[in-house]
């Protein structure tokens, strides 16, 4: 770096946009990339329309489990959410980085049942 900058014929706002949006680059890790790559040619789409797919779910799902609109305890690893209007515990535990897949189902047919994440 120099020790000082001559900014005397500088334009102030020569590259500011009003409105305009910043898009942030997402860079996947690698064998994540590879994984998706197949299933969004299967489908159709890019690869980043499929992350910006799985994105707004896992969103939703959070949204929805939101511990400010539910009730939420930790038991060693569970994490069991109460909802009002709910019957069922949700219960997730983790399996590795990922919940544990019967629970996922479970977790989807109480979505599904309730109609929650709809318009909250």
């Amino acid at each position: 770096m120099k020790h000082k900058y001559d900014f005397s014929k500088a334009e102030r706002g020569k590259f500011y946009r009003r409105g305009a949006k910043l898009i942030l680059p997402i860079y996947l890790d690698a064998t994540l990339q590879k994984q998706l790559e197949p299933f969004a040619r299967s489908q159709g789409k890019r690869i980043g329309d499929v992350v910006n797919d799985i994105l707004k779910n896992q969103v939703q799902l959070l949204t929805t489990l939101n511990p400010s609109k539910s009730q939420k305890r930790v038991k060693g690893s569970h994490h069991i959410f109460r909802k009002s209007g709910v019957e069922e515990k949700i219960n997730l535990q983790r399996d590795g980085n990922n919940a544990k897949p019967y629970q996922v189902k479970q977790v989807r047919a109480v979505l599904l049942r309730y109609k929650l994440g709809e318009a909250e």
